[in-house]
């Protein structure tokens, strides 16, 4: 996991690499910054805060989260591949409607199933020839099942193996215990948003205390002129 998120911790940094944030309004916590490169939307979004709440939206998604008065205190220092998803994933009150904060892992099934297979294997002393035998079972009755997460558990929970050479009638129950697993992954949304909101706090606080013209250079942090005249 580490290597993923610090994968995807970098792409991130490639995204926003040539992005100048504009500070649209700056009235205590009613705030909105805006990050862009240029005039292109791509990976472009705006940081929107007041009470209590702050608003992601833009190119790759949109979520409001909750948690203190003033938000970007509680997003401040979280710029880190490692950032702590789960704990925000737990304070956002409104998600992305086209794919959310998690979705079924197709890869994590497969894992998961594969370290069930592997105790019960170990459980049982089977041979090699029964273990395939089982595996190749697995394959045809639950891995064809395994597109979405209902399916896919439905898939384990109906499984049963009952070999002509062991003494069990109505089958063995391979994955009693798979409820336990984990089976779904922070969307590729959420993890963007994830890096995005504590980037544009960083930029913003890099600020200097007066009021100029929207910096046009690369990398550029500015309050626009609308900011200057509320």
């Amino acid at each position: 996991m580490k290597e993923q998120y610090e994968e995807q911790f970098a792409q991130f940094q490639k995204d926003v690499a040539e992005h100048a944030v504009t500070v649209l309004r700056d009235d205590g916590v009613y705030r909105h910054i805006r990050a862009r490169c240029g005039d292109s939307y791509t990976y472009g979004f705006d940081v929107i805060t007041w009470p209590g709440y702050l608003c992601y939206s833009g190119d790759v998604g949109c979520f409001v989260f909750s948690r203190l008065p003033d938000m970007f205190e509680f997003f401040r220092g979280r710029r880190t591949a490692m950032v702590d998803r789960g704990y925000l994933a737990e304070k956002a009150v409104a998600t992305d409607k086209h794919d959310g904060i998690r979705r079924f892992s197709e890869d994590m099934f497969r894992a998961a199933v594969k370290d069930d297979f592997d105790a019960f294997v170990s459980a049982h002393d089977l041979s090699e020839a029964s273990a395939g035998e089982l595996w190749a079972l697995i394959e045809e009755d639950v891995f064809s099942y395994s597109d979405n997460l209902h399916d896919a558990l439905n898939a384990v929970g109906c499984f049963r193996w009952a070999p002509d050479h062991l003494q069990a009638p109505r089958g063995y129950e391979v994955f009693p215990d798979f409820w336990e697993h984990r089976l779904e992954e922070y969307t590729p949304r959420f993890a963007w948003c994830c890096y995005a909101v504590p980037w544009a706090i960083e930029q913003y606080d890099a600020l200097p205390c007066q009021n100029d013209e929207p910096a046009q250079a690369v990398g550029a942090v500015a309050r626009s002129a609308e900011a200057s005249t509320e």
